[in-house]
């Protein structure tokens, strides 16, 4: 099923306020192997990350009730920012995007490049 889990892990902004999430795949065939937690510590405006095609992309969701406020607080925090998130793990680009981003190619086919949708 589609809607089967992706990753699930822990997204954290600075070492600190991590959440547990769980990510299902909404675009692409493939996920990447990815590590059971990313540390969003780079900021990149979203013009920058409109420039990049993604393999796939991931919507997040938390693991359990008391990481919604969590979760809400980095979508929030990304949107106040016009910013996404960037973790690189290894030759994988992930940026970590806020809901209702325009002008982002969620299509692509770009092998390096990860969106996870809080």
């Amino acid at each position: 099923s589609t809607m089967a889990e992706a990753w699930t892990g822990k997204i954290l902004r600075g070492g600190s306020k991590g959440v547990e999430v769980l990510a299902r795949l909404v675009k692409g065939d493939v996920v990447p192997e990815l590590p059971a937690s990313l540390d969003i510590v780079q900021r990149v405006p979203f013009p920058e990350v409109q420039k990049y095609p993604s393999i796939a992309v991931l919507r997040v969701a938390p693991a359990s009730p008391a990481g919604v406020t969590l979760l809400g607080e980095h979508a929030a925090y990304f949107q106040g920012k016009a910013r996404a998130g960037h973790v690189a793990h290894g030759d994988l680009q992930i940026f970590i995007v806020p809901p209702g981003v325009s002008g982002i190619d969620y299509g692509g086919n770009s092998p390096g490049v990860l969106f996870l949708v809080l």
